[in-house]
C-alpha cells in the first residue's frame, strides 16, 4: 500500500479540522483544496513583498555619494516603506470575505473552512504564546488593511484641523517597519504548515481508496 508522504504524516493536524473531514464529501474536499492553494498564493506573495521590503531599506540606508543611483535613495525608501501596506492586503485575502468557484474553490467562509485555518495556525505555531503573537499581529494588519490601505476610516488616520494646518497619520502607519521582520518569519512557518495540509487534502482528492494518509481511511468518498 502506497504511504502518504513523510511530511503530512509527521504532522499533528488539528482535531476539529478532522473531525470536519470526517462529514465532507469529495466535492469539499476538492473545494476547500482550492480555497488553500489560494492562501498558498497569498502566503508566497507576502513573503515575496515583505523580502523586497527589507531589501530595499538596505539599499536605501547605503551611501550613495558622488553617484546617482537608480533607483534613488528616496525612491526606495518609498518602496520599502509603500510595500508592506500592499503585503498586508494580500495577506488578508485568507481571512476576508471570497466567493465560491463551484467543484473548484470553496468560499472562504464556513465551518470547515474555518477548521482548516485553525488547524494550518495551529501547526505552524505550537507554542501558545507564538500563536497569541501571531494572532495580535494578524489583528493589527487587518486593522491596518480595513481602516487606512483598502478602506479610509476617518478615526484611523488621527486627523487634527488648526488654523494653520491640518494634520494625520501618513498611511504608512497602517503597518509599522518594526512588524515586518516577525511577520517575514511567521509566513515562513505559515508556508510549511501550508504545504503539509495541501499534502493531505491532495490525496483526499486524487488518491485511490487505501493508498492516501491514514485520516482518509473512513471518509466518504463521494
Amino acid at each position: 500500500m502506497k504511504r502518504a508522504p513523510a511530511e503530512a504524516r509527521a504532522v499533528s493536524f488539528g482535531p476539529e479540522f478532522v473531525a470536519s473531514l470526517k462529514t465532507a464529501g469529495l466535492k469539499d474536499r476538492r473545494e476547500l483544496l482550492g480555497r488553500l492553494t489560494l492562501w498558498n498564493e497569498a502566503v508566497i506573495t507576502t513573503a515575496d513583498l515583505l523580502d523586497i521590503a527589507v531589501r530595499m531599506r538596505a539599499y536605501a540606508e547605503k551611501s550613495h555619494k558622488g553617484v546617482d543611483p537608480f533607483p534613488s535613495t528616496h525612491d526606495a525608501y518609498q518602496i520599502a516603506d509603500h510595500l508592506p501596506l500592499l503585503s498586508a492586503v494580500v495577506f488578508s485575502t485568507i481571512f476576508n470575505v471570497g466567493r465560491q468557484a463551484s467543484d473548484s474553490v470553496s468560499a472562504n467562509s464556513g465551518r470547515l473552512v474555518s477548521t482548516l485555518r485553525g488547524s494550518i495556525e495551529s501547526v505552524a505555531f505550537p507554542d501558545r504564546a507564538a500563536l497569541n503573537r501571531y494572532r495580535k499581529l494578524q489583528h493589527r494588519l487587518q486593522k491596518g488593511r480595513n481602516g487606512m490601505i483598502a478602506h479610509v476610516d476617518g478615526s484611523a488616520f488621527n486627523l487634527t484641523h488648526r488654523r494653520e494646518l491640518t494634520t494625520l497619520w501618513p498611511i504608512t502607519a497602517a503597518v509599522t517597519w518594526e512588524d515586518v521582520e516577525p511577520w517575514r518569519e511567521m509566513v515562513r512557518a505559515l508556508r510549511q504548515s501550508i504545504w503539509a495540509h495541501q499534502g493531505l487534502l491532495r490525496e483526499g482528492v486524487f488518491e485511490e481508496a487505501g493508498t492516501e494518509h491514514p485520516i482518509f481511511s473512513e471518509l466518504p468518498r463521494r
